[in-house]
């Protein structure tokens, strides 16, 4: 089953608790000093686990004012979904959604990784379809 690899181990759930505390502990100190925190994005096979850290914090102190800033790749292909469903999750559940846009940086290494694990490329065809998301997640 392609979901009994995506299980973390032992070793990876301690490093996703202490990834948590260490994010918890930024978010406390930025609340307390009244400025904002912003959490840049990286590679395709990390950003679930850093989306879903940054999501729980914004759920915490996101609730009056955009404390959390997460990040939007917009040269990945599902950049509008993702930040479509951020801004419902956020709306239904009554707090702040706060998001960097960006273009990305990392699309050669998501490309090569892609096509080596015969995978669909996530990047977008070209440097135009990048910009017309990145317009398109603006608005």
């Amino acid at each position: 089953s392609p979901f009994g690899n995506a299980c973390l181990d032992a070793e990876e759930e301690q490093l996703l608790d202490a990834m948590r505390t260490r994010l918890s502990s930024l978010v406390k100190i930025a609340d307390e000093l009244g400025v904002r925190l912003m959490v840049d994005a990286e590679h395709t096979y990390f950003q679930p686990a850093i989306d879903n850290l940054v999501l729980g914090v914004q759920r915490e102190y996101n609730k009056t004012t955009d404390r959390v800033y997460g990040t939007i790749q917009c040269y990945l292909k599902d950049a509008p979904r993702r930040n479509k469903l951020f801004m419902q999750q956020a709306e239904e559940e009554g707090w702040v959604y706060a998001a960097k846009i960006v273009r990305g940086a990392y699309m050669y290494q998501e490309r090569e990784r892609a096509e080596k694990r015969g995978e669909p490329d996530p990047i977008h065809d070209t440097p135009q379809d990048t910009h017309d998301c990145y317009n398109a997640v603006m608005r």
